[in-house]
């Protein structure tokens, strides 16, 4: 079986494909240099994680902090932060929909966002990082 954080990422990309908006994909994939020929793209990634036994080693209690990062393009700047904001709102949505992530966790609490913007280049650009912690029990037989 895949480690937890692969099953955890996977879970979210399930969710998040299956309602994302005509013409956005979805990638497994830390945050990285986006193109503007991608956008609008969500990647997915988790940064940390922190165990805890719970009693004699199983389960194995691991919270998970997860990003999920959309980035967009626009035409007009005046578009930019709504279009993030419609983004951070179909993916708060998705994950909400199923906080255990199909079964793979016990909980998902989402953390919050932060937003960068672009300004100049090509286009104006911009990303949302929504943050969630994701509470497993994962015991080591699982591996």
């Amino acid at each position: 079986m895949a480690h937890i954080r692969t099953r955890v990422r996977s879970a979210l990309h399930t969710a998040l494909a299956a309602s994302a908006p005509s013409g956005w994909s979805v990638e497994r994939s830390r945050e990285r240099e986006v193109d503007l020929g991608e956008m609008p793209v969500v990647l997915i990634g988790v940064r940390r994680e922190v165990a805890q036994s719970d009693g004699n080693c199983l389960p194995e209690r691991r919270d998970l902090a997860a990003e999920v990062t959309a980035h967009v393009a626009v035409v007009n700047f005046e578009d930019l932060e709504d279009d993030l904001d419609a983004a951070s709102a179909w993916i708060e949505k998705a994950i909400a929909a199923d906080p255990t992530l199909g079964g793979v966790a016990r909980e998902t609490a989402y953390r919050g966002a932060d937003l960068d913007l672009v300004i100049g280049g090509e286009r104006p650009a911009g990303r949302v990082t929504l943050s969630f912690d994701i509470r497993t029990s994962a015991p080591l037989s699982s591996f």
